[in-house]
């Protein structure tokens, strides 16, 4: 997929209107009031969590993989379009204080009340009850909500639209915060043309690119990331020194490897 510069200037007026309403409504909300019930603002969210920290990694994934996965899904899996797991396997620029990254897509507005719903309904309660979280001591970022929750605008950059990710499938993920006094739509368009222009000259190291911009939401907690580039590689290529040099109006907080682990919605 080849993007041209007017093409790029077009996306980054079109998707800048929903981020820079979103910023201005958000400004004028109690940014510290509880969230766990906030709606979301778009369709999408990733959710930055962490283990327990007498958890292995190892038992941490599979309670995750084989136990809390497959009870959310047996009541959310109608309303969802994905549910992606992406566990950290390497970080490129110091620790991070999460272990795992979750991607989750609503079907539909009215998707997401009834799976609102279904969360806060007895036999919702009941199903993420029969696998309790393994360990004992807290870790930092276990609850689905404050700055590690945040709504996205999906940007498809370059390849094929996103489908369904095989079990294991290795990406990157570059994660991306906004310099001060630089607006909105300067650095979605700042974003929009590093990342395309890495996905041209790396056409062979990139499968896919995609840009998820943050979406502040009244409510909420300000997102932790502003933007988060996804990188799908080709084979065993590396683009951690590709993305460490952010355009002038962003600073590239880490990059990581992560392992991701999505279940086939379409055949459930």
């Amino acid at each position: 997929m080849k993007f041209d510069r007017r093409t790029m200037l077009q996306q980054s007026i079109t998707g800048a209107g929903l981020l820079l309403a979103s910023t201005a409504l958000a400004q004028t909300q109690n940014w510290s009031a509880p969230d766990a019930d906030v709606p979301s603002a778009t369709l999408k969210s990733m959710v930055f969590q962490s283990k327990r920290l007498d958890a292995s990694t190892a038992d941490y994934r599979k309670w995750y993989i084989e136990g809390h996965g497959p009870d959310y899904l047996s009541f959310a899996a109608p309303y969802l379009e994905r549910y992606s797991r992406m566990f950290v396997e390497k970080t490129y620029m110091g620790p991070v204080d999460f272990d795992c990254v979750s991607e989750l897509a609503l079907r539909s507005r009215e998707a997401g009340l009834e799976n609102a719903k279904a969360l806060d309904s007895p036999e919702g309660r009941a199903a993420l009850a029969r696998h309790p979280k393994i360990g004992t001591k807290p870790g930092p970022n276990e609850a689905h909500n404050g700055q590690h929750r945040f709504s996205v605008d999906e940007r498809l950059l370059s390849g094929p639209p996103r489908g369904y990710d095989a079990q294991g499938l290795r990406k990157q993920l570059v994660l991306v915060r906004r310099k001060p006094n630089v607006d909105q739509e300067a650095f979605l368009h700042a974003l929009s043309k590093f990342g395309s222009g890495i996905a041209r000259d790396r056409a062979d190291s990139i499968y896919r690119l995609v840009l998820s911009m943050a979406v502040p939401e009244p409510k909420r907690a300000a997102p932790m990331y502003d933007a988060v580039y996804l990188i799908w590689p080709n084979k065993e290529a590396n683009l951690a020194s590709a993305f460490a040099g952010a355009p002038p109006e962003a600073e590239v907080v880490n990059i990581v490897d992560v392992m991701t682990y999505e279940p086939d919605l379409g055949a459930l």
